[in-house]
């Protein structure tokens, strides 16, 4: 015997009350009222026994789905067992999955700052040169941050690497070339947690070699010290 939408809208006593084919209308102790799917699964703890695993599948409660809706979703879950697959497990794996993108999605707009912060404060307990830990981020903070701090690590590209560095390549080299490993290590650390794809822009080999002068090829501009300005006129009288 099947449900009617009349007999679904009158039952309000607790209970459970079968529609055929597994599908049941639960009414709680408290007036909660919502779809029921009973299905049978071998029990993988019964052995060769063949016993079969009682399992029951929440289907949405009767306010959000009518008997038609509840039909239908009972068929499909009834689908998925005639392909070997337990829909309730199905399920739990779908809202894993989606949580999981969720948190991918969530974690590809960090913010190449909030990127660095995290690759410090989770390497820099190793590291044993206190000036590079001291450096690190005050160097990320001038010379990487105005450009790129503020931007979804995951679009941080080659040109707003280059940006970064290029201005100061010539003039101060090696801090440079310090900047350039860091946003390296950064991104390789963003890569390596799934908050991005592709090639790692900050990469010399194969990539910015060929936008760059090589590190060892520069001579640093050294500026002669600079005189206070209480002094220029003695220094302009005697020469």
């Amino acid at each position: 015997m099947t449900l009617t939408v009349k007999q679904v809208a009158k039952l309000t006593e607790p209970g459970r009350y079968g529609d055929g084919r597994g599908l049941y209308l639960q009414v709680t102790p408290a007036g909660v009222r919502s779809w029921l799917l009973r299905y049978e699964r071998d029990d993988p703890r019964a052995g060769r026994t063949g016993k079969r695993r009682e399992r029951w599948m929440g289907l949405g409660p009767v306010a959000d789905f009518t008997l038609d809706e509840a039909r239908e979703r009972s068929r499909k879950a009834r689908q998925l067992l005639k392909d070997g697959v337990d829909p309730l497990e199905a399920r739990k794996d779908e809202r894993t999955k989606r949580a999981t993108e969720a948190a991918l999605a969530a974690a590809r707009d960090k913010t190449f700052k909030e990127c660095a912060q995290l690759y410090f404060d989770r390497h820099s307990a190793g590291w044993k040169n206190k000036k590079h830990i001291a450096q690190f981020l005050s160097t990320l903070s001038v010379y990487a941050y105005p450009k790129i701090g503020a931007l979804p690590v995951a679009d941080v590209n080659r040109d707003l690497v280059l940006s970064c560095v290029q201005p100061i390549w010539n003039s101060k080299n090696a801090t440079a070339s310090r900047v350039l490993r860091r946003i390296k290590g950064v991104l390789d650390f963003v890569k390596v947690n799934g908050w991005r794809d592709g090639d790692n822009p900050a990469t010399w080999e194969g990539n910015l070699e060929h936008a760059l002068p090589k590190p060892g090829t520069i001579t640093e501009v050294k500026h002669h010290k600079a005189l206070p300005l209480t002094q220029v006129h003695d220094f302009v009288t005697q020469l």
